[in-house]
């Protein structure tokens, strides 16, 4: 369960400190009580995310992240100099833009950017966000972890993937699992990439999704 696997309150990004808490259980899933939901903690799949763009020296300029909720991963892309979009359903930007405030002065003094913007997938993609593009990496972490949320998730990849998608996925239902696989290789080149050798959970893979070269 979620509570397993990478918990670490902080971690060390570009030699700065990126704060975060525990795990959220993942028992109740999209079906938390009133005021919690997905975003009412740090999902194991966005430290994964987070401390790979680290090992893996990363450091894109144009970055959108998908589903931020806490916004780990965004942070940590920020972190690493990239001028970065977190995204996530409007009732959860207010916490996203507490925790880039939290880390505000250690993302200018890395030469990164952070800006929270709010986008349902069910919907069609904001024109702001739209018009930052092309992004050079797209980030999201745990985003498909019920059913429903597949084909607004496709769309929305459709809409705004540039070169490349990192997506950290937490392997939960098999049927669901395949879908997602099938459905990403048939839009990218897909390859598992590297994670933190201290920050990889059996349970999570780290897709890296290229577009394929127009012929």
């Amino acid at each position: 369960n979620e509570s397993q696997g990478p918990q670490e309150r902080t971690l060390q990004i570009n030699g700065r400190p990126l704060l975060t808490t525990s795990a959220m259980p993942s028992t109740e899933c999209g079906t938390c009580g009133a005021g919690q939901g997905p975003a009412a903690g740090v999902w194991e799949a966005s430290v994964v995310l987070a401390m790979a763009l680290e090992w893996n020296q990363t450091t894109p300029k144009n970055v959108l992240e998908l589903g931020s909720g806490l916004g780990v991963a965004g942070l940590a892309a920020a972190l690493r100099g990239g001028d970065v979009v977190l995204t996530d359903l409007s009732e959860v930007v207010p916490r996203t833009l507490q925790r880039c405030a939290t880390h505000r002065s250690l993302i200018d003094q890395a030469g990164g950017s952070a800006t929270v913007m709010a986008f349902d997938w069910r919907k069609k993609a904001p024109p702001d966000i739209l018009d930052m593009r092309p992004y050079d990496l797209v980030l999201s972490a745990d985003a498909i972890y019920r059913a429903d949320l597949l084909e607004p998730f496709l769309r929305a990849l459709d809409a705004v993937v540039g070169a490349e998608l990192l997506l950290a996925h937490k392997r939960r239902h098999r049927e669901l699992d395949d879908r997602l696989e099938e459905a990403l290789q048939k839009r990218f080149d897909v390859a598992e990439a590297e994670c933190h050798p201290l920050y990889a959970s059996p349970s999570i893979v780290l897709w890296r999704c290229t577009r394929r070269r127009q012929q």
